[in-house]
């Protein structure tokens, strides 16, 4: 797997909570841990950046409020946030 498969999926799986205006201890802080990939590995990778890639294309409020652990942010800094941490396919800030 590589860096920004990793990163991918370690942040995608909280983009339809955190969008949704979740805390982190109302998603659950532990959700998102252990094996998300069980039998299926390939299945279930493209089936949690589907369902990250939804909300965010549904997204009606980019001012809406997303509580991150390091602080309340727009959805729309949000999403600027991890598109260039690489969540969206890109793991450096454009030059």
């Amino acid at each position: 797997m590589t860096e920004q498969e990793v990163f991918v999926l370690a942040t995608a799986p909280s983009i339809p909570d955190m969008l949704a205006g979740k805390t982190m201890e109302e998603a659950g802080r532990d959700n998102f841990k252990g094996d998300l990939l069980g039998a299926t590995p390939k299945h279930a990778f493209a089936a949690v950046v589907d369902r990250a890639c939804k909300v965010v294309w549904d997204i009606k409020d980019l001012d809406s409020t997303v509580h991150t652990s390091f602080g309340d942010f727009s959805a729309r800094d949000y999403l600027i946030q991890i598109t260039y941490s690489g969540a969206c396919g890109r793991t450096t800030s454009p030059k």
